[in-house]
Formats: C-alpha cells, structure tokens, sequence
C-alpha cells in the first residue's frame, strides 16, 4: 500500500526512487497512487524488483500503450518494450541535458563539451524539437509549458570574453529590466560598456515606449551605452562574427565534426 512505501526524491531536476512495493502483486488503487507519483516526479525508479519480461510488460500497460524506442538499443529481442541502463560505480546510469534538434546545426561549444564528456541528449535522441517538448509540457499540463526559453548566460559574451559571477550578475539584471516591462522574448549582449539589446520585432514598439526607462535602468547597472539590435531576437548572434574555419559543428550521436 502507498502509505508503506518509501519514496526518496533523487538529485536533479526530477526523479524520485520508490521502495517498498512489489511490481509483480500492485493492485488498481497501487496504480493509481503509482500514476499519481509519476504526475509529480516525471521519473520513478522501482530498486530490488524481481520481474520477468512478460510482468515488467503488464504493468508498463497499465500507464498507457507502449511503444519501441527509435534510437536505443535492445537487449532483448523478444520483449523490445524494455530497454537496459547499466549504472555506473557512482551509481548513476547517465548524465543528460536538454538539448533538442532545434539545437544543432549551429555553431554550439557546449554541445562539443557534451560530446566529449558522453552526456546523452535525450530529448534529441527522441526526436523532439521545441514545439514538441511544449506540446507534451501543455498535456501534461506542466506550469512552465509556454515558459520562454533561456540559454545559459555565458552565451551572452563574445567568445574569449573572462567571464566571472559580477558580469553574469550583471546580464541577469539587465535582462531582468526586459522582463519587467513586458517583454517576451529577449537577450542581453554583453560588449564590455556596451549592452546591445535583442528583442522581437514585433515589440520593438514596446522598447521604444520605454527607451528612456531602458537607457537609465541598465546604465544604472555599470553599462556605458544601451543599444537595440534592429536584427531583432536570434539565437547563437554572437556566431556571427567568426569566421568559417572558426566555427566547428558537432554531430552529437557520434561526435564527429561536420
């Protein structure tokens, strides 16, 4: 029964380990209380089951119809519903980001760390892009569904640039200005004095509404001049300033160079 197990939330974004129940003996309420737990912890490990192949199956459909993996590969061949992760002596099976195919094809230095580290890229190796990570966030009725989305600040200083915790204080707080004053989907770029100011062109607008509130608002965080880029929002702006043979993109499935 639900209020006999243990339920340890692991490290990490999500994931939660629950001991204590027999995945072989799990009534209808037990299923209920098992799907409930998968609503809030999106992953559950079930540790020390004794299951076969044919139970691990039954109780799989009992959240729905199951489907092959299009990329893993199968151990066993007359079940290919289950897949294997071998856990490392750390305890931990894999180590994951959540870089999407909209990610590649650009010129990305941490996809190359990825790589180089093994990090799995699993929403990629799912096939999903953008929309279909919302579309799933809003069936699954996730708050963060239409949240904007946000790179790591590092990305907002030209390559070469020392970056250290005053300056990424400093960007979080200019783009934190953006954020008050309505704007949906911006970047701040960092040119030492320089803030050079991305937003969508259809709120360009906007921007000029409160250019003064802009101006004095981030000047007041240690910047010099404030900028707006007519470009408007992009991704990977600062790329465009290399060079071809500067630029090394990653194939991530075999971290080969293109």
């Amino acid at each position: 029964m639900a209020n006999q197990w243990q339920i340890k939330r692991l490290a990490g974004a999500l994931g939660a380990e629950v001991s204590g129940t027999d995945l072989t003996t799990t009534t209808n309420s037990d299923i209920q209380d098992i799907k409930a737990l998968l609503t809030e912890h999106k992953v559950l490990f079930f540790p020390g089951q004794n299951i076969s192949p044919e139970q691990h199956v039954a109780f799989g459909h009992n959240f729905g119809e199951l489907e092959n993996h299009p990329n893993l590969k199968n151990p066993f061949t007359d079940h290919p519903y289950i897949f294997e992760l071998a856990a490392t002596q750390r305890g931990i099976a894999v180590i994951a980001n959540g870089t999407n195919l909209d990610d590649l094809g650009d010129h990305r230095p941490g996809l190359i760390a990825a790589d180089n580290h093994k990090i799995r890229s699993p929403l990629v190796e799912s096939g999903f892009h953008k929309a279909d990570i919302r579309a799933l966030a809003h069936e699954l009725g996730l708050e963060n569904a239409n949240k904007p989305q946000a790179a790591c600040l590092s990305s907002r200083f030209p390559y070469g640039t020392a970056i250290n915790q005053e300056l990424l204080a400093q960007v979080e707080a200019a783009e934190d200005v953006l954020a008050q004053l309505g704007f949906s989907q911006f970047r701040v770029r960092h040119h030492g004095e320089v803030a050079r100011l991305e937003v969508l062109p259809k709120e360009f607008s906007l921007a000029a509404q409160h250019h003064q509130t802009l101006e004095q608002r981030i000047k007041a965080l240690g910047y010099r001049f404030v900028t707006m880029d007519l470009g408007g929002f992009r991704s990977g702006s600062l790329n465009e300033g290399l060079r071809p043979e500067q630029i090394q993109v990653v194939n991530i499935f075999d971290g080969q160079e293109q």
